[in-house]
């Protein structure tokens, strides 16, 4: 053997056995999907945040343990974790997956795509960024990935929190799988709220009429019980603070200890403890105080935040035990207490024993700890409610007895009047019944329709290159990109890539692409494109665009095939694919339909060098001749242009014609020398007064790069 062979070797031997624990291999298969899975991970604790990726990645003497959990508990924490694992693909064509991880609340959740020591790829999330820069936008923490069959990859993912409870599952999901499960938990979030806010409004009138403050405290603890819901559900940091991460961090806190003052003070003015236990009552004047102290600890920052996180807890616990004792005080010293209150009070100590177990570690299973407090919440917003309508029923007991005789008076001259009212109301509901469902069920459909496409909206624009992507790979360009529906056809590709000539060049990839058809169609389409186009960066024949173009278009109609029938579909897409070089200051072209343009100031004067595409689209239409590959040298300052029809064909202007190509070469001659973002806005204002009010009639994507 080679002594270089040997080194190798025994380096090698070297890593694996100083690493520590092995990574695992996750195979992502139907008993896999939708369930926590962390236990099939590695994790490491870095107390200080002071790790890299980097470091990770390369540190050999760092050691990772593993997972012990389908759902791992850290506790109360302010360290960082980094989790490592990989994942295989056994599932046929499933390539899109979206991965759930942390808790809703977390500060800060990173995830990396690896090869080797190094990154692929990042996605980050968690309520200290504002809301839109999360990799999906979604109350969970979600990221997407992409597995071809059998194809393996490795990630880290990097959690940190400020104090609070940090838990770690690790869920694989199917977009539409999680779609479904989402609309379920969603429907019964729908209930849960809507009954809360029902009782709030409720009771706030209530106390408006009777002006009883144990009314108005019950209500105002009903809105904090809500509001910490709303946060643990990660819905106050998409709705109320997307773009404030402070207050969507402190507001889970805030909320946890409102709830606590406030129940306090209802069960102190509902139970009158001033009279009927003075003892219980100063221990009430000494507590309420210390929670409130709390509550002032968990809106500003520094070290009393963090302790505020054990004792909101603690004194959760303290508080609903201090209310159980004086119920059963009061009961044992025979004073009546209504049955409703203690059994409201009892559901609430129990879901709340087993909320804060879980907080403190005592209870593994997440789902069972949040989900009994929601329950018990719930349960006990109920009795509540029963037991405050009670209350009111006595109030009002005087003034119903004072109208009794007048009702009477009233009811022989109201009864045939509420006779012909009733049956005029059963002719009005019958005729009315059959018209109601049906619009019910047309308003149902169209709004899981919409919910749908939405969603898809999200799930393609997660495919489109992120912007620091774009700003890395093109530093000086602009995208301008409309879509006709809430979905698109058109679709840009950026992406940087080095050949695998020899030697080596480094390129800067983009395109405009258009897809056929738009909306639904189209958006399948360019999905299917977008997986394709990325395949070529990894694709060792693949050295020029005319190479894409022809590994394209092979894929496309293998993909769009139909065996059986030996009919192909006849969908496909236009293109026009460049490759700069910067190096050498030349650009590489080709295209299936659409052009490139290249606006210069070489002899003097402004002109346009057109490169002329391949008339043929990708996709089967008969003639797949290869296509044909275009070099020419560019200069600095030098504008390169790729569009699609959109833009040109859309109807508009004083008569209501095409805007042409023409109009558009016009158009960019006389702005190619502005800034790269003063021209998107130039174009995006020209396309908007051309088009008025007439309907946007294709997707619009035109990309400009400055050389």
């Amino acid at each position: 053997m080679k002594p270089k062979v040997l080194l190798l070797l025994l380096f090698l031997l070297f890593r694996l056995s100083s690493s520590g624990v092995a990574i695992p291999l996750i195979l992502l298969n139907e008993n896999t999907l939708g369930k926590s899975i962390c236990n099939q991970s590695v994790f490491l604790e870095d107390a200080n945040k002071e790790y890299s990726i980097e470091r990770i990645l390369t540190d050999s003497s760092l050691q990772f343990n593993t997972a012990k959990n389908g759902t791992e508990n850290l506790n109360f924490t302010k360290s960082g974790f980094w989790f490592r694992f990989k994942v295989r693909n056994e599932l046929p064509k499933d390539i899109s997956f979206l991965i759930e991880t942390a808790r809703p609340v977390t500060n800060k959740v990173l995830l990396y795509q690896v090869y080797g020591t190094n990154v692929i790829r990042k996605w980050e999330s968690g309520d200290n960024i504002p809301y839109e820069r999360r990799a999906i936008n979604h109350r969970k923490i979600l990221f997407p990935i992409q597995l071809n069959d059998n194809n393996e990859r490795e990630y880290v993912i990097y959690i940190e929190s400020d104090g609070e409870v940090v838990t770690m599952p690790l869920i694989f999901w199917k977009p539409q799988q999680f779609m479904e499960y989402d609309y379920k938990f969603q429907l019964l979030n729908g209930i849960f709220y809507g009954v809360l806010l029902f009782v709030a409004i409720i009771y706030f009138f209530f106390y408006i009429a009777l002006k009883e403050s144990s009314f108005l405290y019950y209500v105002i603890y009903v809105l904090f019980m809500a509001s910490l819901q709303f946060s643990l559900d990660g819905m106050s940091y998409q709705f109320l603070f997307p773009n404030s991460p402070y207050w969507a961090d402190h507001f889970v806190l805030f909320s946890a200890g409102g709830g606590v003052l406030f129940v306090l003070l209802f069960g102190n003015s509902f139970l009158k403890l001033w009279d009927t236990a003075p003892r219980i009552f100063k221990i009430y004047k000494v507590i309420i105080p210390i929670i409130a102290a709390i509550i002032a600890f968990s809106i500003f920052p520094g070290p009393l935040y963090h302790l505020a996180y054990p004792l909101v807890n603690a004194g959760t616990l303290i508080s609903l035990l201090l209310t159980l004792y004086t119920i059963f005080y009061l009961k044992l010293s025979g004073q009546k207490v209504d049955w409703f209150f203690m059994t409201a009070f009892t559901f609430l100590i129990v879901s709340v024993f087993f909320f804060i177990m879980g907080q403190f570690n005592f209870i593994e299973n997440r789902e069972f700890t949040e989900g009994i407090l929601k329950a018990g919440s719930g349960m006990e917003v109920i009795f509540l409610s029963l037991s405050l309508a009670g209350k009111y029923r006595e109030l009002q007991e005087s003034k119903e007895q004072a109208q009794k005789e007048l009702l009477v008076q009233l009811e022989e001259k109201n009864q045939f009047a509420a006779e012909i009212n009733i049956r005029l109301e059963k002719q009005v509901k019958e005729r009315t019944h059959e018209i109601e469902m049906q619009k019910e069920t047309l308003e149902e459909k169209n709004k899981e329709i919409l919910d749908s496409i939405n969603y898809a909206k999200r799930i393609q624009y997660a495919i489109l290159p992120p912007d620091d992507l774009v700003k890395e790979t093109l530093p000086d360009s602009f995208i301008l990109y409309r879509p006709k529906d809430i979905v698109s056809g058109d679709f840009y590709f950026v992406y940087p890539v080095t050949t695998s000539e020899n030697p080596p060049r480094k390129l800067s990839l983009f395109a405009a692409v258009d897809c056929t058809g738009h909306g639904v169609p189209g958006a399948f389409m360019s999905i299917l494109g977008n997986n394709i186009l990325k395949a070529t960066l990894t694709e060792k024949e693949v050295n020029s665009p005319a190479d894409a173009l022809n590994y394209l278009n092979r894929n496309i109609i293998s993909s769009l095939s139909q065996s059986k029938q030996d009919v192909a579909i006849r969908d496909g897409m236009d293109i026009a694919l460049c490759a700069l070089e910067s190096s050498s200051g030349t650009l590489h072209y080709a295209g299936a339909n659409n052009p490139v343009w290249v606006v210069s100031k070489r002899s003097g004067a402004v002109e346009c060098i057109e490169l002329n595409p391949d008339k043929q689209p990708i996709g089967n239409y008969g003639n797949n001749s290869p296509f044909t590959n275009h070099s020419m040298k560019v200069e600095k300052g030098d504008m390169i242009y790729v569009f699609t029809d959109g833009y040109a064909d859309q109807f508009g202007g004083p008569k209501g014609k095409k805007f042409k190509y023409s109009q558009l070469k016009e158009l960019l001659l006389s702005i190619y020398s502005l800034p790269c973002p003063k021209q998107r806005e130039i174009l995006e204002q020209t396309f908007t007064s051309w088009k008025g009010n007439l309907e946007q009639l294709d997707d619009v994507c035109l990309i400009g790069v400055r050389v």
